[in-house]
């Protein structure tokens, strides 16, 4: 048999499910073909695409919850914390005027993101009188996970704080080290305190899909541009992808059509990813 034989059948059948449909795109390879991506459709395709799934996946949410505009503007500023993540661990190793200065971004970053946490449970927040009367047990978790993240927040810049107007630089040191473990702590949190918003239905299919596709892919291949990243593990990044898609569009009859419609567009944008790898 022509060993391009079932590349060329999968890329026809690929073609075939470029459609806005409900069915999976079918992405298989042999471990010995390597798959090709030159730098420029990397550049000029691949990560404007990946930052459009980005922002559609989270447009998915403002239809399943009240809330979720204004927890998707905060998101913006929680991104301000964990943008240059390793900053400090790279530029702190001496109190300097760049250490200082990363270290005041950080601290601005934190405090600005605090103010746009509590902003939900101001009086005249009509969304979350709506979403405690409709969903009293989701929103008392909801409350727990926001109490939570906010200690932590306040906690880490006070410390923060602290070592900006310190002299002793011991403090510094200590928290050079322990910077991406308080991050990772930060991120997971935000993650339970965003995704809670959801039913226990759609908590499970969502976060999942977050952290085994959207969050490696922007983390990875956006933020870290790396496009072997891509091709080594494109084949876990489309079962979690599949697996999700597959799974909303069988509740279609809970979910609104926003949400499935958005989910869609997010598939096309994933399969003329796959096209671009399989292109010869």
């Amino acid at each position: 048999m022509n060993p391009s034989y079932p590349l060329k059948t999968l890329l026809l059948t690929l073609l075939s499910f470029s459609s806005p449909d409900t069915r999976p795109s079918p992405f298989s390879f042999q471990k010995e073909r390597k798959l090709r991506l030159s730098d420029s459709d990397f550049k000029n395709q691949v990560i404007p695409e990946l930052k459009n799934i980005e922002r559609d996946f989270f447009s998915l949410f403002r239809p399943l919850n009240p809330l979720y505009p204004s927890l998707l503007k905060e998101k913006k500023n929680f991104f301000l914390i964990t943008q240059n993540s390793l900053s400090p661990v790279s530029v702190c190793r001496g109190k300097t005027q760049e250490c200082e200065e990363t270290l005041g971004r950080l601290y601005r970053a934190l405090l600005r993101f605090e103010l746009s946490l509590v902003g939900p449970f101001a009086p005249e927040g009509k969304a979350l009188g709506l979403f405690m009367e409709k969903r009293p047990r989701t929103s008392l978790l909801w409350f727990e996970r926001a109490l939570d993240l906010h200690g932590d927040i306040v906690e880490t810049a006070t410390h923060v704080q602290k070592i900006l107007y310190a002299h002793d630089p011991s403090p510094l040191r200590s928290f050079s080290g322990e910077w991406p473990s308080v991050l990772r702590s930060l991120e997971l949190k935000y993650e339970l305190f965003f995704f809670s918003l959801l039913s226990e239905k759609e908590r499970v299919p969502f976060s999942q899909v977050y952290r085994s596709f959207v969050s490696p892919l922007s983390r990875y291949v956006v933020e870290g541009r790396s496009k072997e990243y891509l091709k080594q593990n494109i084949e876990a990044l489309n079962f979690a992808w599949n697996d999700f898609h597959m799974r909303i569009s069988k509740t279609n009859r809970v979910l609104p059509k926003k949400t499935l419609s958005k989910a869609k567009q997010i598939h096309q944008r994933w399969v003329m990813i796959l096209r671009l790898l399989l292109r010869r």
